[in-house]
Parts: structure tokens; sequence; C-alpha cells
């Protein structure tokens, strides 16, 4: 497996955005070290849940972004990110089955990050960018120039579980996608 090492052709030039896929990158090269290891099935399983919620908050944020901004094609960008998840609970049942999909499973990723940031994610940067500048302008303090601080309605923390172990809110609802229980 390959290496996937941040570089400016992955850029979208917004700090925070470019932030988070360098985090999606640094799992997914996790993902590799483990699957090279041959570390067991609850260490390979944990980096593979830790890709899912990372890339669910990172979706997450950046939707509400683009919605701040007024993407005019943001509910296309939200149907590919919803397309993405889908394919996420067939790898994790397969792993849990005993079957070895991390070299599948980073690949697929690989190649879409990739494909996704340097298409979908650099077409709505001069938008966000623009939404950006003029925020900086009413609030200095709350907006630097490219770097989103939380919004409104900024993508909730992990839900807690509750006295008899379950989880509320919409980590759980997600969660439920790739457990089977949805």
């Amino acid at each position: 497996m390959e290496v996937l090492q941040w570089n400016e052709v992955l850029a979208t030039g917004i700090e925070e955005i470019d932030d988070q896929h360098k985090r999606l990158l640094e799992i997914l090269n996790q993902l590799r070290v483990a699957a090279e290891r041959r570390e067991r099935k609850e260490a390979t399983a944990e980096v593979l849940q830790q890709m899912l919620d990372y890339t669910i908050y990172h979706f997450d944020y950046e939707e509400k972004l683009l919605e701040h901004a007024g993407y005019e094609l943001l509910p296309l960008h939200k149907r590919t990110h919803e397309l993405f998840i889908r394919r996420i609970p067939d790898f994790q049942k397969r792993h849990a089955a005993g079957e070895d999909v991390l070299q599948e499973v980073h690949d697929m990723l690989a190649r879409w990050l990739v494909h996704h940031i340097q298409n979908d994610d650099r077409n709505y940067a001069p938008t966000v960018k623009a939404y950006l500048k003029q925020e900086a302008k009413k609030s200095p303090s709350r907006y630097g120039p490219t770097r989103p601080q939380p919004l409104e309605g900024e993508p909730p923390a992990p839900a807690k579980a509750d006295k008899r172990g379950a989880k509320r809110g919409f980590w759980s609802r997600l969660s439920g996608l790739f457990s089977g229980d949805a």
C-alpha cells in the first residue's frame, strides 16, 4: 500500500478544510500501517471506526460551511458524501466476519479521497473563500482570512452513551446505518 502524503495538489486554500483533509490522510495511513503489520482484528476495526467517525465529522462540517457560504451545488456535494458513506458498512461487516479487506478499503478510500478533493472540493473553494472574506470584514475576531471558526450549527460531538449504554443523536443515527440497526 502506498503512503499518501499531503501536497499542494490537494489544497483547497481553505485552511480548516485542508487541515481536516490532512487528518483524513493520516488516518488512512494508519490503516495502511495496521494492514502491513497484520495487527489484530480489534485494532484494525478501531482504525476503520476512527476513519468513519472523522469522515462523518468532516462531511458534516464541510456541508455546514457550504450551506453558510450559499454554495449552489451543495445538494450534489451532499449526495457524493452520502454515496461514499454508504460503502463503509459493507467493509465493516466483511472485516468483522474475518475477511482481510484492509488493502481494498485503503485503495478505495485513497482513490476516492484524492479524486473528491481535487475535483468536488476544489469546485467550492472560490465560493467559500469569498464567503470567509466577507465574514472576516463583518467580524474579524471570529474569522481569519481563510480559516473558518466554529459556525452556528457546528457538528455535534459524538454522542455519549446514556445509563443503559444507548447512544443518542446524530452520531447514533449514523452508527445505526453501519451496524445494521437502521
